[in-house]
């Protein structure tokens, strides 16, 4: 046998054994970081409506920049506390580079009658979840799981998209934040929540 011959063998052997270490190793102790960080998923892409009547494809902020998405249901936006947090921190908010879209069940048109009432434009989007072009209503709250069968089942959700457009997942729909006040805490002081 040629030296070349037993240098290929004993690499064979090796990389084996590598591979047998490598799967028995994986089979063992890594798998509970698998079950305790969640799935990530590219975020669901939506057009909406926003306070202006223009068109937002919400695709233009996905892998620009980190995204705090806030579904709110039937109460007016100017009204809803999580709204009022966002926007008496926005400036801090933006300079952790975070956009911030809200996706409301008023009309444009209502959106603009209460900011005339507040005395100033909302400082981020405020999108209409109303398709023009089907009759279904709040089809991005469903989209993102937070709308039932009845008309009258729409939740309320925050969702933290990162920089590579992807937000956490769970089952078939992204999984909201459970502590959205917490979270915006966070971001106000320059902090990203980790998982």
């Amino acid at each position: 046998m040629k030296p070349r011959d037993i240098v290929l063998i004993l690499s064979a052997v090796i990389i084996v054994g590598l591979v047998q270490w490598r799967l028995h190793r994986d089979e063992g102790g890594p798998s509970t970081i698998k079950t305790t960080t969640s799935e990530r998923r590219l975020a669901p892409r939506f057009e909406l409506y926003d306070q202006n009547s223009q068109l937002v494809k919400f695709e233009r902020y996905l892998g620009r920049t980190r995204i705090l998405l806030l579904f709110i249901a039937d109460s007016p936006v100017a009204a809803h506390p999580l709204v009022q947090q966002l926007m008496s921190n926005h400036t801090a908010i933006e300079d952790a580079e975070v956009q911030v879209v809200i996706v409301g069940t008023a009309t444009p048109f209502a959106t603009r009658e209460a900011e005339k009432q507040r005395g100033e434009p909302y400082p981020f989007p405020v999108l209409t979840d109303i398709n023009q072009q089907t009759p279904e209503p709040v089809p991005t709250h469903r989209q993102w799981g937070l709308a039932g069968d009845e008309p009258t089942d729409i939740r309320e959700g925050l969702f933290l998209i990162d920089r590579d457009g992807t937000v956490p997942w769970f089952e078939n729909a992204p999984r909201p934040e459970s502590a959205p006040s917490n979270i915006t805490t966070m971001i106000v002081n320059g902090d990203w929540p980790a998982e």
